[in-house]
């Protein structure tokens, strides 16, 4: 059996580890394609939860980068452990708002930046 960690990785700053809850066994893994080699449910669940996962902190990076917040692998490696303690706060835009919004985001993918690096290590 083997653990999963993510390193988040952005330059100029160290890398980050942080533990998954997600095991198996080490034959199945397949450290080329980051996932499980898919045979069962149980591999293609498992696949599909750290696929959301890395998703999840891909977004979140990307609503940073929006937002030219100077960030570090760090927060990032902490940003959903708050998240989870506290409660949203509900906002309400303005149609005029959420098209600035919009615009910044499509601008931000039009242009080429290098997004962090989320990848998955083996502990074994």
């Amino acid at each position: 059996m083997v653990k999963l960690e993510m390193i988040f990785f952005k330059t100029n700053y160290p890398r980050v580890t942080k533990v998954v809850n997600v095991t198996g066994l080490l034959a199945d893994w397949d450290a080329k394609s980051q996932s499980f080699r898919v045979g069962s449910a149980e591999a293609t669940a498992k696949n599909k939860l750290l696929f959301d996962l890395k998703t999840k902190y891909y977004h979140k990076a990307d609503d940073w980068e929006i937002e030219e917040r100077n960030w570090s692998p760090v927060e990032l490696s902490h940003a959903f452990d708050e998240a989870e303690q506290i409660q949203a706060e509900v906002r309400i835009k303005s149609v005029l708002q959420m098209i600035d919004a919009l615009e910044t985001r499509f601008r931000w993918k039009i242009h080429s930046y290098l997004p962090p690096s989320v990848h998955f290590k083996v502990i074994p």
